[in-house]
């Protein structure tokens, strides 16, 4: 009986909105992105938006299949298709389209030794906001056995929520 009083506006229901997955989609970034975009900026000589994450790995790697992993997460998670570009003194976010945006995995064969200084060195790659994904993947192969996945993200597009589902993933 309270719900045929009540205001009728408030049931009424938003208008549909009609996505083409199959183009790129554009928005203006939230107050979160542009403040990650503007610290970005400022540290021209330091990399604080760089979040890390490197995997060991004991088994055999098939490179290709890696590849492929990479790029289902990548098809699945609309933030690992984005990009950001500056127009008219305003950030914009533009979500590429399903199967437009690959990852490659560089591959590297390394001491153990090495591979700490190695992935300090990798963690401290700027990356090219305007370009999706915003992803560096690199394969260290030890010569003593093993490999390492080292995965970096951009804060802009990566947080500790996105970290558990992809890790599970």
């Amino acid at each position: 009986n309270q719900l045929e009083n009540s205001n009728t506006d408030i049931l009424t229901p938003s208008p549909k909105i009609t996505v083409d997955l199959n183009n790129p989609i554009s928005m203006i970034a939230g107050l979160n992105q542009k403040t990650i975009h503007f610290s970005d900026l400022l540290a021209t000589d330091s990399t604080p938006n760089n979040l890390p994450v490197a995997f060991i790995i004991k088994s055999l790697i098939d490179l290709k299949t890696l590849e492929d992993s990479l790029n289902i997460l990548i098809n699945r998670h609309e933030s690992l298709r984005t990009s950001f570009e500056l127009k008219e003194n305003n950030l914009y976010f533009t979500v590429q389209p399903l199967n437009q945006v690959k990852s490659k995995v560089d591959i590297f064969d390394i001491e153990e030794q090495s591979i700490l200084s190695r992935i300090k060195e990798s963690s401290e790659l700027r990356f090219d906001l305007s370009k999706a994904p915003i992803l560096h993947s690199q394969l260290f192969n030890i010569k003593e056995g093993g490999h390492v996945l080292f995965l970096m993200f951009h804060h802009i597009v990566w947080d500790a929520t996105s970290f558990d589902i992809i890790k599970n993933e």
